[in-house]
């Protein structure tokens, strides 16, 4: 844009060039940040003793204070200075080949994805652009740009989760709306064969046997029925309070000694409609849960709260509206689970347990009964720091 007179606007300002382009990188949401290379690195070098002088040669030059909070640091100050081992870990083999790609593609490397630490030890993936600027045959520095997307990648990996449990679902309700009719005829066929078979023959046994594995099995489709959303729900209108109160004395039975189960309920909930009976199966299954994750005893917090999804600091999952909803939290102290343990937990017949000592199905039936009451299921966990999990179930409208 010029002035009337045709000499550039923001020259009637005074500021120079380097002022003009020190003012955007400052005021730039982006991360902006340069890598020098000292002494450069001959491009002409094979590319793992490129990446090998990267490490030992690269120190974080120029940055602004977008870049600053990304990595938690109180100002770009605190960044200044840094190796590229302190951004990007060579152990990591996903960054050797973020690098890798960096040579390949002749130093220039667009929308490129990172996973890296701040300084505080959280995870975060960031969009790269970066530029690498070569001077008679080596790389002297490197600038950049990035954007924190670590919130998309959230979205795309709930996402994932929840089309395939929604998948396993279809499935498990199929197979077990079959195999409860195959059950039918096995438990009526031997409940005849009972009352044909008088008191003391030794058959009587046999089928006895049968009529209670075929009473298990049916609990064992009950429990897919309501993984697969196609179990008959009777809700109602509940305060979520009074269920978490009417079923603690039962819950504190299933706890052995050593373990204490603490309610923390807020003193005013919303309304919610749901079926009574299976949001006490589901409290009881978390219970459970979090009582086999401390071997050695701890505490078991059950915690009620009424929020709104989309306030400050509440994320909402896929695809929920906005509006007032009900959150129940089992917080336990136990040993807690690695992502990977999180990304499989609400699968049928997936279990850390030893073998005869869980179906795999708790989880799983909690997930079914929660969802098809219109909720959402959270889990938060690390190893060695204990779990929560949470179910969030819309406030009725009055």
């Amino acid at each position: 844009m010029t002035t009337a007179g045709g000499s550039p606007h923001a020259g009637s300002t005074g500021a120079t060039g380097e002022e003009r382009y020190r003012a955007f990188v400052e005021q730039s949401a982006e991360g902006v940040w340069c890598f020098e290379v000292d002494p450069p690195v001959p491009t002409e070098w094979p590319v793992e003793r490129q990446l090998e002088a990267f490490y030992e040669r690269s120190t974080l030059t120029e940055c602004n204070d977008a870049l600053a909070r990304m990595y938690k640091a109180e100002d770009r100050g605190q960044l200044l200075g840094a190796r590229l081992a302190d951004f990007l870990p060579a152990e990591n083999e996903a960054n050797l080949a973020y690098l890798r790609e960096f040579v390949a593609r002749d130093y220039r490397y667009m929308d490129a994805e990172s996973q890296e630490q701040d300084r505080l030890g959280g995870t975060h993936y960031y969009l790269n652009n970066l530029v690498g600027v070569v001077e008679h045959g080596a790389l002297v520095r490197v600038w950049g740009t990035q954007r924190d997307i670590t919130r998309i990648k959230e979205l795309e990996a709930q996402l994932s989760r929840s089309q395939r449990l929604e998948s396993l679902g279809m499935l498990a309700g199929s197979v077990a709306h079959d195999f409860n009719n195959l059950l039918g005829v096995i438990l009526s066929c031997s409940e005849l064969a009972l009352e044909a078979t008088a008191e003391g023959d030794p058959r009587r046994e046999d089928l006895e046997q049968v009529q209670e594995a075929g009473r298990r099995a049916t609990e064992l489709t009950r429990q897919l029925l309501a993984f697969g959303r196609q179990q008959p729900l009777r809700p109602s209108a509940l305060d979520l309070n009074e269920v978490v109160e009417g079923t603690a004395s039962i819950l504190r039975r299933l706890l052995p000694t050593g373990c204490e189960l603490v309610l923390d309920l807020s003193d005013r909930l919303g309304t919610v409609r749901a079926d009574k009976g299976q949001l006490e199966q589901v409290l009881m299954n978390l219970v459970v849960n979090a009582r086999d994750a401390m071997p050695n005893g701890g505490t078991i917090t059950v915690s009620t709260q009424d929020l709104a999804l989309h306030d400050a600091g509440v994320s909402a999952p896929v695809s929920s509206p906005s509006g007032r909803f009900v959150r129940v939290a089992v917080t336990d102290t136990g040993t807690g689970m690695d992502e990977a343990t999180q990304q499989r937990i609400f699968e049928p017949f997936f279990t850390t347990k030893e073998q005869g000592k869980g179906t795999g199905l708790g989880l799983a039936t909690a997930w079914g009964v929660i969802s098809q009451s219109g909720g959402h299921l959270r889990v938060s966990s690390a190893p060695g720091r204990g779990t929560t999990i949470q179910f969030l179930l819309p406030v009725a409208v009055d």
